[in-house]
Protein backbone atom coordinates (compact mmCIF):
# COMPACT_ATOMS: atom_id res chain seq x y z
CA UNK A 1 0.00 0.00 0.00
CA UNK A 2 1.39 3.59 -0.66
CA UNK A 3 -0.21 4.89 2.36
CA UNK A 4 2.50 3.80 4.42
CA UNK A 5 5.53 4.60 2.33
CA UNK A 6 7.65 8.07 3.50
CA UNK A 7 6.96 10.74 1.72
CA UNK A 8 3.02 10.04 0.41
CA UNK A 9 -0.21 11.14 1.59
CA UNK A 10 1.51 12.84 4.06
CA UNK A 11 -1.21 15.86 4.61
CA UNK A 12 -3.82 12.63 5.23
CA UNK A 13 -1.53 11.38 7.88
CA UNK A 14 -1.03 14.43 9.54
CA UNK A 15 -5.09 15.09 9.93
CA UNK A 16 -5.43 11.37 10.97
CA UNK A 17 -2.79 12.21 14.12
CA UNK A 18 -4.33 15.55 14.64
CA UNK A 19 -7.15 13.58 15.07
CA UNK A 20 -6.13 10.98 17.49
CA UNK A 21 -4.62 13.83 19.13
CA UNK A 22 -7.46 15.61 19.94
CA UNK A 23 -9.61 12.87 20.98
CA UNK A 24 -6.64 11.76 23.53
CA UNK A 25 -6.72 15.26 24.82
CA UNK A 26 -10.16 15.11 25.36
CA UNK A 27 -10.00 11.16 27.16
CA UNK A 28 -7.47 12.42 29.14
CA UNK A 29 -9.28 15.94 30.27
CA UNK A 30 -11.79 13.59 30.85
CA UNK A 31 -10.22 11.17 33.05
CA UNK A 32 -8.17 13.77 34.80
CA UNK A 33 -11.30 15.86 35.70
CA UNK A 34 -13.11 12.64 36.76
CA UNK A 35 -9.58 12.01 38.80
CA UNK A 36 -10.00 14.97 40.59
CA UNK A 37 -13.67 14.30 41.60
CA UNK A 38 -13.92 10.80 42.52
CA UNK A 39 -10.05 9.50 43.53
CA UNK A 40 -10.09 6.89 41.96
CA UNK A 41 -6.80 4.92 41.04
CA UNK A 42 -7.61 3.68 37.89
CA UNK A 43 -8.80 7.13 36.52
CA UNK A 44 -5.04 8.97 37.37
CA UNK A 45 -3.85 5.76 35.60
CA UNK A 46 -5.83 6.40 32.55
CA UNK A 47 -4.95 9.89 32.00
CA UNK A 48 -1.30 9.17 31.96
CA UNK A 49 -1.77 6.89 29.81
CA UNK A 50 -3.52 9.11 27.40
CA UNK A 51 -1.40 11.71 28.20
CA UNK A 52 1.22 9.65 26.79
CA UNK A 53 -0.97 8.85 23.76
CA UNK A 54 -1.21 12.71 22.97
CA UNK A 55 2.42 13.18 23.45
CA UNK A 56 3.17 10.43 20.93
CA UNK A 57 0.36 11.76 18.56
CA UNK A 58 2.18 15.32 18.90
CA UNK A 59 5.09 13.62 18.34
CA UNK A 60 4.01 11.79 14.79
CA UNK A 61 2.28 14.97 13.77
CA UNK A 62 4.98 17.12 13.96
CA UNK A 63 7.32 14.41 12.02
CA UNK A 64 4.76 14.78 9.17
CA UNK A 65 5.05 18.25 9.16
CA UNK A 66 8.61 18.16 9.03
CA UNK A 67 8.47 15.94 5.70
CA UNK A 68 5.83 17.96 4.32
CA UNK A 69 7.90 21.54 4.64
CA UNK A 70 10.78 19.50 3.59
CA UNK A 71 8.58 18.50 0.31
CA UNK A 72 7.56 22.29 -0.44
CA UNK A 73 11.64 23.58 0.32
CA UNK A 74 12.54 21.00 -2.40
CA UNK A 75 10.09 21.89 -5.05
CA UNK A 76 10.43 25.65 -4.52
CA UNK A 77 14.44 25.36 -4.87
CA UNK A 78 13.36 23.08 -7.97
CA UNK A 79 11.16 25.58 -9.36
CA UNK A 80 13.49 28.51 -8.60
CA UNK A 81 16.31 26.56 -10.71
CA UNK A 82 13.97 26.30 -13.42
CA UNK A 83 13.30 29.85 -13.57
CA UNK A 84 17.49 30.71 -13.46
CA UNK A 85 17.93 27.95 -16.32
Amino acid sequence: MLLWHRGNYERTKTCVHGAACALGLVMAGYNAIAWLIRRERHLAMHTAIYAAAVWWEVHQTGHHWELIARTHAANDAGHERARVA
